[in-house]
């Protein structure tokens, strides 16, 4: 059984605060974040006008951070005395940490006049992986070991955020308010305090595969429709809100197209790798590698999420660094939701 806490390196923040945060993001993204309540978490993607996934988003809502010197609702060329008790929102996006960067500059070039502050503040909220009894050693009393996913509350300053299980265990990230900050290490079962880095970064990214969620990095950025990836039945992607970048090829594929890849969990004997294709000989590409990690079961085999063609045949090869095939083993693919 897998517990413990370990610190996501591979894992950015982005803010984005200001009077117009919520309004702006819900025009950027796949989700309705207006009507996002503080109380839970959603995944969400950010995707290129040609409705390719540029990243994908954790969003978490309702947080209030100081501003000093601010004058709320000054009127332009008054002089007001300052205040420094105001607040304003502040909404944090989870990305890859190797796509934080140009998130952050692509997201900049839509601000225009809208009054937001967008910034990379990595450094100050830390990113960490509960698993297991972990889980509930951050939970409040009314947040069981049960809670439903994307539900996010507050402890010590921090958020939690609870994630769908992977391969049956709990999990759930914790987004820290300062450097120093880290979440509470589980209780081993003779009652002793594990060490916080118990859990290896490894094994977090394997269940992060089990759990299908296909989280786009900067190998995989700009190659993905969202549906390919099973982002709408995740309820990533709503198809009733406003326009937004990408939004009339994905409302598309939905209503009027069919979508020709699919995502669904595979294992194969030798090391995989985001980005790396799939074939069906050495000369017929037919899918691509969305992430992937090692078995923690030491047997070195590696298990990854993949999309293929929907007319891939049943058996489909990874090349080795030699150039040897490898035949890959397939579960069945992520189930795709209904047209609204």
């Amino acid at each position: 059984m897998h517990n413990g806490v370990v610190r996501c390196t591979r894992l950015g923040v982005l803010r984005c605060q200001g009077q117009d945060a919520a309004a702006f993001l819900h025009n950027m993204l796949t989700q309705d974040v207006l009507h996002r309540d503080a109380n839970h978490a959603c995944l969400a993607g950010w995707c290129s006008p040609q409705g390719r996934l540029l990243a994908s988003v954790v969003l978490l809502r309702g947080t209030q951070v100081a501003v000093p010197n601010a004058t709320p609702n000054a009127t332009p060329g008054t002089t007001q005395n300052p205040v420094h008790d105001a607040t304003q929102e502040a909404v944090f996006l989870v990305v890859a940490q190797d796509l934080v960067a140009t998130t952050l500059q692509g997201l900049r070039k839509f601000v225009l006049r809208s009054r937001v502050i967008l910034e990379d503040c990595s450094l100050h909220r830390p990113v960490w992986g509960l698993v297991g009894s972990a889980v509930a050693a951050c939970a409040p009393q009314h947040a069981a070991d049960d809670a439903a996913p994307w539900m996010r509350w507050r402890i010590n300053g921090a958020d939690v955020v609870r994630l769908p299980d992977a391969a049956g265990v709990a999990r759930a990230l914790w987004i820290g308010d300062s450097p120093a900050t880290q979440p509470p290490a589980p209780a081993s079962p003779d009652n002793e305090v594990n060490e916080p880095n118990a859990l290896d970064e490894e094994t977090w990214e394997w269940l992060a595969v089990h759990s299908g969620i296909a989280w786009i990095t900067a190998r995989t950025s700009n190659l993905f429709v969202p549906q390919m990836l099973g982002y709408d039945a995740l309820g990533a992607i709503d198809f009733r809100k406003g326009c937004y970048p990408g939004q009339e090829v994905i409302a598309r594929s939905q209503y009027r197209g069919k979508v020709q890849r699919r995502a669904c969990l595979a294992r194969c004997a030798v090391a995989l790798h985001a980005g790396q294709e799939i074939c069906a000989d050495p000369e017929t590409p037919c899918g691509t590698v969305v992430q992937a990690a090692a078995s923690p079961g030491g047997d070195g085999g590696y298990d990854a999420i993949i999309c293929i063609h929907a007319d891939a045949p049943a058996r489909i090869f990874a090349t080795t660094t030699e150039g040897k095939p490898i035949a890959l083993t397939l579960s069945p693919p992520f189930p795709a939701a209904s047209s609204p």
